[in-house]
């Protein structure tokens, strides 16, 4: 997985506090909730 810069980590950061303060926060919240995982038969051997 690759790193981001600090300037991208600021980036994300206001984006995201940008979705809270607009109310978006429920939207982002109900689509956590419904995500799924989709786990591969390795990574089941692999426990």
């Amino acid at each position: 997985m690759a790193s981001i810069t600090r300037y991208h980590a600021k980036y994300y950061a206001a984006l995201l506090s940008g979705q809270s303060a607009n109310g978006d926060l429920d939207s982002l919240s109900q689509s956590l909730l419904s995500s799924t995982v989709d786990i591969n038969p390795h990574q089941i051997d692999a426990l």
